[in-house]
């Protein structure tokens, strides 16, 4: 995945497996994988992405096949533009 804006952001691992912060024009963002959404969320199960701020308004994180590279490759696109 190309960034002509600049490298993507480095995620850091809060435990082991997640969750994942990374910091992006002086935001920093949350990346975790939520197996078991609770009633009413309005995603399916899958991974989120947040200011971490404001974690109870993600975003739904969808990636190809999942795979943990391309989650994080794909949250860091999504928050450098």
């Amino acid at each position: 995945m190309s960034n002509s804006d600049g490298p993507l952001p480095q995620w850091r691992a809060l435990a082991h497996g997640g969750p994942y912060e990374a910091v992006a024009q002086g935001v920093t963002w949350r990346l975790w994988y939520d197996a078991s959404p609770s009633a009413g969320d309005p995603h399916p199960a899958g991974w989120r992405l947040a200011h971490r701020d404001a974690l109870d308004s993600p975003a739904l994180v969808q990636a190809g096949d999942g795979n943990l590279v391309e989650v994080l490759d794909t949250a860091g696109w999504l928050i450098t533009h």
